[in-house]
């Protein structure tokens, strides 16, 4: 059990004595947010000096400080059984503000490759480093990026989660038409890194989303990487295309959940709850429908009709309409802002659940019903076990029924 000390005001002068394990001090806001500091904020203060750059809470002042032994436990766990899950040592972290002990965590968690332990860490690092300013003051708006920007360079490992989320963070705000010419400098220079490099990558999806004038097939890269790529590159893909192009991304998951390889299906569910947590119940449904059908039979659900198949397919290409989409795109890049990419839209919606004459489907793992039973469960906080008709019958209340 970790040891926490509530440190009374005012404080003691002295550090506490140094030890094999760090302790890290918090500043824990009036709203109970803590914060790691460097240095020690009065009561009430608004401005906090973390390890990692200035934190602002001006709606959320400092009340007390908190000193926490910094949590290495999760190693001894690993040792003793290396199946076991580090998500809930993950949340404890995040909750606590723990960003120190969560940079340590980071390559383990990438070499276990289980993407919520992944996404949980990663998020909560870039928020983080989203929410602080590391700049110094003296700098005028046009040295900000670069300074962040040879910061990024120089940081190595976990570390730079948190550069590059401030340096994103400044971009649509501090850009000028120079500015970016350098930031495409630096994709360039991201890209010339060693593949093998995943938070490099990382980075890359995440500056390309910006402003896809470097690679205007980025959509079909990032659809794909969705579902296909590293777990450390599947979120950030997922997010990106979901932004840029929504009904794409449904109908591409959509696809994939369906009548995809199984892992892929799995990875498809988690996107859809996870994204689309207002759609997700919907896809869900038709596959808790089918449970009760053998592979041939066909049923009618919510006036459609559905069969079960056995034929597995790769998730679907992009519709007529988003190619059309594409290709004027290419036909205005030279009419508009070279560094500016704006998303054309298409009116009206294209859903397959509701323009397929015949939905089929494939019947559900083990593990993909496990995942659609805790998506389902996360999106509406019931802690009650539900089998599939008792899902069904959920859904049936909520959406069917008038």
């Amino acid at each position: 059990m970790l040891c926490v000390l509530v440190l009374a005001w005012p404080l003691a002068a002295q550090q506490p004595a140094a030890t094999a394990t760090p302790v890290d001090v918090f500043a824990m806001t009036k709203s109970g947010v803590q914060i790691e500091v460097s240095e020690r904020p009065k009561r009430g203060q608004l401005d906090i000096k973390t390890p990692f750059g200035m934190y602002h809470t001006p709606l959320d002042p400092v009340q007390i400080l908190v000193s926490r032994v910094r949590d290495r436990s999760w190693r001894t766990l690993l040792d003793r059984t290396p199946d076991a899950s580090l998500v809930p040592t993950i949340e404890a972290m995040s909750a606590n503000g723990q960003i120190s002990a969560l940079l340590e965590i980071v390559p383990d968690v990438l070499a276990r490759k289980r993407e919520i332990e992944i996404w949980l860490t990663l998020s909560k690092l870039e928020e983080f480093g989203a929410s602080v300013d590391p700049v110094p003051k003296h700098l005028n708006r046009g040295k900000r990026l670069e300074w962040l920007l040879a910061k990024r360079r120089q940081a190595r490992g976990p570390s730079r989660l948190l550069w590059n989320a401030r340096y994103l963070k400044e971009l649509p705000r501090l850009a000028s038409y120079w500015e970016r010419l350098e930031i495409r400098k630096e994709f360039k220079w991201s890209r010339g890194l060693k593949k093998e490099d995943v938070l490099e990558r990382r980075f890359e999806i995440q500056l390309e989303a910006h402003f896809l004038d470097s690679d205007l097939s980025f959509g079909a890269r990032a659809r794909k990487l969705s579902l296909y790529g590293e777990p450390a590159l599947r979120d950030v893909a997922a997010a990106s295309i979901l932004a840029l192009w929504p009904e794409a991304a449904r109908e591409y998951w959509v696809s994939g959940l369906l009548r995809g390889q199984d892992s892929i299906r799995t990875i498809a569910a988690q996107h859809l709850a996870r994204h689309l947590p207002e759609y997700a119940p919907k896809a869900f449904a038709y596959l808790l429908a089918a449970e009760g059908y053998p592979f041939s039979q066909s049923f009618e659900f919510v006036g459609k009709d559905v069969r079960v198949v056995n034929e597995r397919e790769a998730p679907g290409r992009y519709p007529t309409w988003f190619n059309d989409l594409i290709l004027r795109q290419r036909e205005f890049k030279n009419l508009a802002e070279p560094w500016r990419f704006v998303p054309l839209k298409r009116p009206g919606s294209y859903e397959y659940l509701e323009l397929e004459s015949t939905v089929q489907l494939i019947r559900m793992s083990d593990e993909l019903r496990d995942t659609v039973f805790d998506s389902l469960a996360s999106l509406t906080e019931d802690i009650v076990p539900r089998s599939s008709h008792a899902w069904l019958s959920w859904y049936a209340a909520q959406v069917l029924v008038p």
